[in-house]
């Protein structure tokens, strides 16, 4: 019997990633027909304090309940919590809200792929490895980044090596790029994508 697992326990984690909104389905497609749409989108996205905030977010953690959020008038978005105590209520018992330069630290971790799919540089690698140091459950993990080698193929501050490459940005910095499997069985197969790939790298993470 010892040899079956068994889930003794569990807990979500809220990513704010706001910089990978235009890599998801719709609005990749909608970029794609109209490329001022970017613009646009990019200015309707929440910061972190932002997303901390959101009432609905809060009950997702456990900070407010189910009967607290419906006493509270919509568009919830308009009336963020604890204004002042971001940093008090981005954990709550259900979970955390995850920020997203932690997030692309995990998602550099889960790469282990040669060549890589997420290329960046050693100075973002430092910082990557900074954000994974400060929290309090992933600390351990922040030594994995020492033995990664950061991508020749790119100059993150520069263009990608290839067009269909994806720049990774937080805020105005490139912190990277991320490409599809460049293998020869990679090449012809859509699956293996720069846009799929990074969806299924990011559930790794």
């Amino acid at each position: 019997m010892g040899r079956f697992p068994v889930i003794k326990n569990f807990s979500y984690c809220l990513i704010h990633a706001p910089d990978l909104v235009r890599y998801g389905s719709k609005p990749r497609r909608e970029i794609a027909k109209n490329p001022k749409i970017e613009a646009e989108m990019e200015s309707h996205l929440r910061t972190y304090g932002e997303a901390v905030r959101y009432p609905p977010n809060q009950t997702f953690l456990g900070n407010l309940s189910p009967h607290e959020l419906a006493a509270i008038p919509r568009p919830w978005f308009r009336r963020p919590t604890g204004s002042d105590q971001e940093s008090l209520a981005k954990t709550g018992k259900f979970g955390e809200i995850l920020d997203q330069e932690t997030f692309y630290g995990l998602l550099k971790l889960a790469d282990i792929l040669s060549p890589p799919l997420f290329k960046t540089d050693a100075d973002i690698l430092k910082t990557l490895q900074k954000s994974l140091a400060h929290h309090p459950l992933l600390h351990d993990l922040a030594s994995g980044l020492e033995e990664v080698l950061p991508g020749s193929e790119n100059d993150p501050t520069g263009n990608p090596s290839q067009p269909a490459d994806l720049p990774l940005r937080h805020g105005k910095q490139t912190y990277g790029f991320f490409s599809g499997d460049k293998r020869a069985e990679g090449r012809d197969d859509e699956n293996l994508a720069a846009h799929d790939l990074l969806e299924n790298l990011s559930t790794k993470a």
